[in-house]
């Protein structure tokens, strides 16, 4: 019988962002121990990886460490290319307040960096038959 961490292993998991930010850490070796993690530092690399590969990924983690640091028209051509991947913004401290005074990606599930531990574990991987939670169609 395998366990939930040896069949989220075949997972891939594209994180497009900057990987070297210190909020992301904890949230960075999580996703690595899960699957097979692509980096990629912006939304058009991310989205350029997309189109060459033959992997599509089931996950896209998107690390926001300010306003306006990701276009949303490149956001939109992501979700279009890999319109089954869970589609997450990692959000740092500096984008708390983002929902009130900006204008966050639609479609992305915002999860604040200090979250990401908690959420992760019971909601991002956990098969749909175990916890179906906010991604059952």
């Amino acid at each position: 019988m395998q366990t939930g961490n040896a069949v989220n292993k075949y997972r891939q998991i594209l994180f497009i962002g900057d990987a070297s930010h210190g909020e992301f850490a904890a949230a960075l070796g999580w996703l690595q121990r899960q699957g097979d993690v692509v980096l990629q530092e912006t939304v058009e690399a991310g989205r350029a990886w997309l189109e060459s590969s033959s992997s599509l990924p089931s996950v896209v983690v998107l690390g926001v460490t300010r306003r306006g640091e990701h276009e949303l028209e490149n956001l939109n051509e992501i979700g279009r290319l890999v319109p089954l991947a869970r589609a997450i913004a990692l959000v740092g401290s500096w984008c708390e307040g983002e929902t009130r005074s900006g204008k966050p990606p639609k479609g992305w599930r915002r999860i604040y960096w200090h979250q990401f531990g908690r959420w992760a574990a019971g909601e991002l991987l956990a098969p749909c038959h175990e916890h179906a939670g906010d991604w059952q169609i």
